[in-house]
């Protein structure tokens, strides 16, 4: 997609012809975000901020970033956090509650730490080290809480507690959108600025089709046209491009 922009905006007649259905298709991306990133920092489309084909990329990471740098009011909800084979404890960290337990199926507390360990290795890209004794930080990059097993004998358990990490995580990555929301803001009043230079462009050149009335050299009059055909042509091209 990067390669494609880079052909599309280098050549001014694809650019008039099929701006329209690439800034759609980009646009109807289910995920575009990261796409949009890395398009928006190539150089042919920095080059290119006149077009509405940029313009249309640069307004919808706008619409991306204040989604994505929008404060929520605190909640233990968790809706991303993944427990391949273990429905239960997964529907809990996308849940309200704070805290749950796994109980019943132990004889044991050798049986719950056992149980404990395997659940901290269970999700992708988690991170934590179990011991025997006390919680077990058990953290990813869509949750975080302790494990722990508890009791003795058939009231053996393991209590799972959601801590506050994910959420401070979270924090963290909204403050680096609303950063980068206004680098695009930025980009956004820059690509409006190119747009209404290109406006006065076009005037400029439609200016240059205004005829003049001079004599030829028999006396009679004529009308002179400088540089009509190649102003008109150039004319027409830019409302194109401005206005398709």
């Amino acid at each position: 997609m990067l390669v494609l922009s880079q052909l599309l905006l280098a050549d001014a007649i694809l650019t008039c012809s099929y701006h329209s259905r690439f800034a759609s298709a980009i646009a109807q991306r289910r995920s575009n975000y990261s796409l949009l990133k890395q398009l928006l920092q190539q150089p042919p489309v920095r080059a290119a901020l006149a077009l509405p084909v940029v313009q249309q990329l640069v307004a919808c990471q706008v619409a991306n970033l204040q989604r994505m740098a929008a404060a929520a009011p605190f909640s233990w909800h968790m809706p991303q956090a993944n427990v391949p084979g273990n429905p239960e404890v997964q529907a809990f960290l996308q849940g309200p509650k704070q805290s749950f337990t796994i109980s019943g199926s132990f004889s044991g507390i050798d049986q719950a730490r056992k149980a404990a360990g395997r659940l901290v290795q269970t999700s992708s890209y988690s991170y934590g080290s179990h011991r025997c004794y006390g919680p077990t930080r058990w953290c990813s990059s869509n949750h975080s809480a302790t494990v722990e097993a508890r009791g003795t004998g058939r009231n053996a358990h393991v209590a799972i507690v959601k801590t506050v990490e994910w959420h401070k995580a979270l924090l963290e990555a909204k403050k680096g959108h609303a950063q980068e929301l206004q680098a695009v803001k930025q980009l956004l009043r820059k690509s409006a600025a190119a747009a209404a230079a290109v406006a006065v462009d076009v005037r400029r050149v439609a200016d240059t089709t205004v005829d003049t009335i001079d004599l030829t050299s028999d006396g009679r009059k004529g009308v002179h046209k400088h540089d009509s055909t190649m102003a008109c042509s150039s004319a027409r091209k830019a409302r194109q491009c401005a206005h398709s």
